[in-house]
């Protein structure tokens, strides 16, 4: 298959089941980095399209106004991301708390392999809502819904991190 089939079909299961795509620009204290599995955001999402149509509507009005109220735009970015997350996040792995560090010390608290200890912090709807509905956490999110849009996460083929994973 060549030409645009090639280039741009999609696995209709990896859109329906979700694809693991890594964090690469963050590094955990212990060395792992987040990864996260997400479903293919479409046009024929009509459900979604339709929670997203006046967030989205709210949001363009806050961004021409001359003065906008911060609070507001951060509650309306909420009420996004919280469309997205409930709609296209699967799971995610090594999404860690900060290693903890020994007072005594100052240095982080280690397992006996010297590694440091951070703590996972289980997936499950409500904590990647209070995670990534974070306003400090933003890009993270914007990150998240690109790779949902982003049709090379779920071409035919083998990807590099289907392989990792």
């Amino acid at each position: 298959m060549g030409g645009l089939l090639s280039k741009y079909k999609t696995n209709k299961n990896k859109e329906a089941s979700g694809v693991w795509v890594t964090f690469d620009s963050v590094v955990n204290d212990d060395g792992t980095k987040p990864s996260f599995k997400v479903k293919r955001i479409t046009v024929y999402e009509r459900a979604y399209q339709a929670q997203i149509t006046p967030i989205l509507a709210q949001l363009n009005k806050l961004s021409k106004a001359e003065n906008p109220d911060a609070l507001e735009f951060v509650e309306v970015n909420k009420r996004l991301f919280k469309a997205y997350i409930n709609n296209f996040l699967v799971d995610w792995k090594n999404v860690k708390e900060p290693a903890e560090t020994d007072p005594e010390t100052g240095g982080y608290v280690c397992d006996d392999d010297g590694v440091p200890v951070c703590k996972e912090i289980p997936f499950t709807k409500a904590n990647a809502e209070e995670l990534l509905c974070d306003p400090d956490l933003i890009e993270v999110s914007q990150w998240l819904m690109k790779q949902s849009s982003d049709v090379s996460n779920f071409l035919i083929g083998t990807r590099e991190t289907d392989l990792k994973n």
